[in-house]
């Protein structure tokens, strides 16, 4: 499988990590207020799931933590072969601005989101190169660390029903998490449909523990390096939204 690529030029990183030694978990902590503080004399009380390597030498971890209102925050952690780290928080989905979610409203603009994170982490470590490491690592994030499920064409009529709503915020219109869980998959359908754009390639990969879709979209280009998008969607409804 290939993970694809959409116009993206990196101006700059700033506050992400020591281009020479990485970025320390001290240092992530000092950006995203928002993550749970270390409180362990180690430093670190952030829980390890897993740890996945591969034949380049590069090395992605997973690790959690709850807050006080019990909502889990975890972190992705990436290192090179030289040795140089950076993380990728992934926030709980209150955060909406963080998450950029597709077709959710009073969205505010943010200089740190999930997109910018991915995206400065794997230019800062040096893996994109033209060799697919980029789209190796990508996979690897979504189907061995965060174990989510492809999505495929073939799948449309199981996420068609996935997309029904669960919850509903009272203080939105009654009809408005339909709406949204709607156009989701009129979009989301619209992009891995085969016979309409064979011209490109289309990875979609279902979170269903933390109720997100990521898609990314671009277009390949053989011996360049990978340009791609992100795009979130939440598959259901959630109940107060905090902003960023």
């Amino acid at each position: 499988m290939k993970v694809v690529y959409a116009l993206f030029f990196l101006v700059g990183c700033t506050g992400c990590f020591n281009q020479q030694k990485g970025e320390s978990f001290k240092e992530l902590l000092s950006r995203f207020p928002q993550l749970p503080r270390q409180t362990t004399k180690s430093g670190n009380n952030y829980k390890f799931i897993r740890s996945i390597s591969n034949d380049r030498n590069v090395t992605i971890q997973l690790r959690e933590a709850s807050d006080s209102d019990n909502r889990i925050h975890q972190v992705i952690t990436i290192i090179n072969a030289q040795g140089q780290t950076a993380h990728v928080p992934l926030l709980p989905n209150p955060f909406r601005d963080y998450w950029q979610f597709q077709h959710l409203p009073n969205l505010l603009r943010s200089n740190y989101t999930f997109e910018k994170e991915l995206k400065n982490s794997i230019e800062g470590l040096g893996l994109n190169d033209t060799t697919g490491t980029t789209g190796m690592v990508l996979e690897e994030i979504f189907l061995s660390l965060l174990r989510c499920r492809s999505i495929h064409d073939s799948d449309s009529t199981d996420l068609n029903g996935m997309l029904r709503s669960v919850y509903r915020n009272e203080d939105e219109p009654e009809d408005s998490c339909s709406i949204m869980q709607r156009k989701n998959w009129m979009h989301i359908h619209k992009v891995i449909h085969p016979s309409e754009h064979s011209f490109r390639d289309f990875t979609t990969f279902l979170d269903s523990r933390n109720n997100r879709i990521y898609q990314f979209i671009g277009i390949p280009k053989r011996h360049k390096k990978l340009v791609y998008s992100i795009k979130v969607y939440q598959p259901y409804c959630e109940i107060k939204p905090l902003i960023l």
